[in-house]
């Protein structure tokens, strides 16, 4: 009767990180940690409403906005506050910090991946910020680091097309959405991966997609020289700037929970272990101080809100890319599906 047992809502596919939940449950031989996977997330609100029993959520894929409105999930500031070994002298805060919501923190992420565009400093003037046609010729010219040169594009770009948080678009967003989607059409879906070098020779800028600490540390070690000796911006289309992140293995507690403080247990267990199976963990490395700067210079979460809207995107873009809609087809078909989700997360 002394076994304290955790249930754990997961969204398909995904799935705890198994390797620190065994090592959790060997420190904490009272735990047991149980996963409850949901297909979508309507099977997910269902059980919530349903008051089925479940203390923490893996946020990862999830647009929390509707259950941090509504008190599902409960704000982790007091536990995070009166904690010192989660300072920000040992954790990227910043980036917690910037998934706030009615400047509350609802859920925690414990890895992150890093991506933007980077070039010379004053290529694009002091707005730092590119048009269409500027990106266009420069992604003709630049060298893309494990990506595939559609997809990230797109999940560039639609990131900062303009969708405000009721998921409406402006009519001048809408043409930029069709130009982006126009774009992207000469893109290749696959692009043959190439070793990470930082040279002047592919500039006006390059992609930086990082997403574990082995590759942070292999720009540590072959950027050194530039990135001491030149100057560099981070670029943003078409108006934002610096770089832009992803949360990895994202987790909330839930508000109906009984057991809230040993929730809590497991969620600072697994923001201290710093695994980085998935992503480059939050716990803030001492040998990598080329990752604090890149850090200190983000400016935007990739998507800005809900991962759902990119699959959105995507999906409506295959048409395009196959050539049985137009651009601007795609555009309106992608715009009036946001419009729809956005309402029924309200």
């Amino acid at each position: 009767e002394d076994t304290v047992t955790l249930r754990v809502g997961v969204l398909a596919p995904f799935e705890l990180p198994v390797q620190e939940i065994l090592d959790f449950q060997s420190a904490y031989p009272e735990y047991q940690i149980e996963t409850v996977t949901f297909e979508d997330q309507n099977e997910l609100n269902l059980a919530i409403a349903s008051g089925e029993d479940l203390d923490l959520l893996q946020a990862d894929e999830i647009d929390t906005t509707r259950y941090e409105k509504n008190d599902v999930v409960i704000n982790l500031d007091a536990y995070l506050n009166e904690d010192n070994d989660l300072s920000s002298a040992a954790f990227y805060t910043k980036l917690w910090d910037m998934t706030r919501q009615d400047n509350a923190l609802y859920t925690v992420m414990t890895g992150f991946t890093i991506q933007g565009l980077y070039g010379p400093r004053g290529t694009y003037g002091d707005e730092q910020s590119m048009s269409l046609e500027e990106f266009r010729q420069g992604a003709e010219n630049s060298r893309f680091y494990e990506t595939t040169v559609r997809e990230n594009a797109i999940t560039w770009l639609c990131s900062v097309a303009g969708f405000d948080q009721e998921g409406a678009l402006s009519q001048e967003g809408q043409e930029e959405l069709s130009q982006i989607l126009d774009l992207c059409k000469g893109f290749p879906t696959n692009f043959e991966q190439v070793d990470f070098e930082i040279s002047g020779a592919d500039l006006p800028f390059q992609w930086l997609n990082l997403s574990s600490l082995p590759a942070v540390l292999a720009v540590e070690n072959q950027g050194k020289t530039l990135w001491q000796t030149s100057e560099l911006d981070f670029l943003g289309y078409p108006v934002s700037q610096g770089l832009a992140f992803t949360t990895t293995r994202s987790y909330g507690i839930f508000s109906t929970s009984s057991k809230q403080a040993e929730a809590w247990t497991l969620l600072r267990y697994l923001l201290l272990s710093g695994n980085e199976d998935s992503g480059i963990p939050m716990r803030r490395p001492t040998e990598v101080p080329l990752l604090d700067q890149l850090v200190s210079q983000v400016s935007c979460q990739a998507l800005g809100y809900a991962s759902p809207i990119l699959e959105i995107i995507q999906e409506e873009a295959t048409p395009c890319f196959d050539g049985d809609k137009t651009p601007q087809e795609a555009a309106e078909v992608i715009v009036n599906r946001v419009h729809i989700y956005i309402g029924e997360q309200q």
